[in-house]
């Protein structure tokens, strides 16, 4: 420690990069942040994403901590929906949600989709815009004295050949394949139709389609195409997407298409949470924790896993106080 605070670096600056950095600067006493990455806002995975709430327990390590970290993110944004101006059959679902969930009785259900479907259920979620929330984050970073620097890093070395840091915290997605030799990482690839759809109120997730209604635009979707690193749009998937959305809700056939997005989830079994001691050049060790591999569920698990990281860093800065 050259100062006289830590020097904390978290490196990656999409939803789970910022979240973690606010989280740190909020819980963890006297340190200096910086976030570090190549890609900020718009360029950012995170900002095409729908940012709908629904956990899935498969992505592990196991239901207790995915839980955990979810009901963690849903109170948060909840609590940013009521109360921050800047914002205007799932078992999972079920114990989080639990006062919103209800299956559709037999003339909802004919009525939304006649004879198509013999089950479904109705529940309130969240949808958190990341074309808004990312900002935000990035604001209250700033305001927390946090430091926002553009650099393209590809190795740890590097980045303390750089400056010094007392702690790397990295959240770098599908990055952390080359940063760590992971090779549990596997990019999902995602393609997304931005539509003006006013109309459009609630959500609707059938047969691998969803709907999710934002404030500028409504979110058309459902690929998941393991293992592929094409960002190209792709003629058979818009085909696929556009022709399910339009069968599930068919007054989108008039809808105005905006523009279209592409992206590649960092999956990983399981998101990787934990802290590592690497040892680095001239034989020095240094701390980091990792918070990546959260696949398409990386604002649902964002702050829940930014929590838990910002309290491995409380640890290993301060473990003689505790």
């Amino acid at each position: 420690m050259l100062g006289s605070k830590p020097e904390i670096c978290v490196l990656g600056a999409g939803v789970v990069g910022l979240s973690t950095a606010l989280a740190i600067l909020e819980d963890v006493p006297s340190v200096n942040v910086t976030v570090v990455a190549d890609k900020f806002l718009s360029q950012t995975l995170s900002y095409g994403a729908g940012g709908f709430f629904r956990p899935e327990e498969n992505i592990g390590p196991d239901r207790e901590t995915i839980k955990r970290w979810a009901k963690c993110s849903y109170d948060r944004y909840s609590d940013l929906a009521i109360n921050d101006p800047a914002f205007l059959k799932n078992n999972l679902v079920e114990t989080i949600v639990t006062s919103s969930v209800r299956p559709l009785n037999d003339n909802e259900r004919n009525a939304l989709f006649p004879e198509r479907f013999k089950y479904g259920i109705f529940w309130t979620t969240i949808i958190t815009d990341p074309r808004y929330y990312m900002p935000y984050l990035q604001q209250k970073i700033e305001n927390h004295g946090g430091t926002i620097h553009q650099r393209t890093i590809d190795s740890f070395e590097s980045l303390l050949e750089w400056k010094y840091f007392d702690l790397i915290v990295n959240c770098t997605g599908l990055e952390a394949s080359k940063l760590t030799d992971d090779h549990r990482l596997t990019p999902i690839r995602g393609q997304t139709f931005k539509v003006k759809a006013p109309w459009i109120r609630h959500f609707y997730f059938a047969d691998g389609a969803y709907i999710l209604p934002g404030r500028d635009y409504v979110t058309l979707g459902g690929i998941k195409d393991y293992g592929n690193s094409n960002m190209a749009i792709s003629e058979l998937d818009r085909k696929s997407i556009w022709t399910r959305c339009v069968e599930l809700v068919p007054s989108l056939e008039k809808a105005q298409v905006e523009f279209e997005w592409v992206g590649l989830r960092p999956q990983r079994q399981p998101v990787r949470v934990e802290m590592e001691k690497l040892c680095l050049f001239n034989n020095e060790t240094t701390n980091i924790v990792h918070n990546y591999g959260h696949g398409g569920h990386g604002v649902t698990l964002s702050w829940g896993t930014a929590k838990d990281a910002a309290s491995m860093v409380c640890r290993s800065l301060f473990k003689s106080k505790l």
